[in-house]
């Protein structure tokens, strides 16, 4: 299986192919949230029709959104870090509509087994 660079175009539509296969919940159409990399990546992860589209996200989309740097991005990325000690210490923020977040959170969560196989060639060029 080939590599993909962290945050890389061929890395979001490798994270877009996973998630082809599997279908979610009809009550989460229409959920967005967006993944933002300070200075580096906004990915927009859309619900609708019981599945998940993964993409670049345009800098005037707006919706509930997570932001951090690249280094806690890449930490959380391998399970170097915990989201929960991220916002503790402000490393991982949210903006936006976080009450659209916390009622996801479990559907989120699901996200890591959705993404186990693009992690598992995910490479990291802090350039990407």
């Amino acid at each position: 299986m080939d590599q993909v660079v962290f945050l890389s175009d061929d890395w979001i539509a490798a994270l877009d192919e996973a998630a082809m296969g599997r279908t979610f919940a009809t009550g989460t159409n229409g959920f967005l949230f967006i993944r933002e990399v300070t200075n580096v990546a906004r990915i927009a992860f859309t619900f609708e029709g019981g599945r998940l589209h993964v993409r670049r996200a345009a800098d005037d989309l707006m919706g509930a959104t997570l932001v951090s740097d690249y280094q806690t991005a890449a930490g959380l990325a391998v399970g170097q870090l915990r989201v929960q000690d991220c916002f503790e210490t402000g490393s991982l923020r949210l903006r936006g509509p976080v009450r659209e977040l916390v009622e996801h959170k479990e559907l989120i969560r699901s996200l890591d087994d959705v993404f186990g196989e693009v992690r598992s060639r995910t490479v990291f060029d802090r350039s990407a």
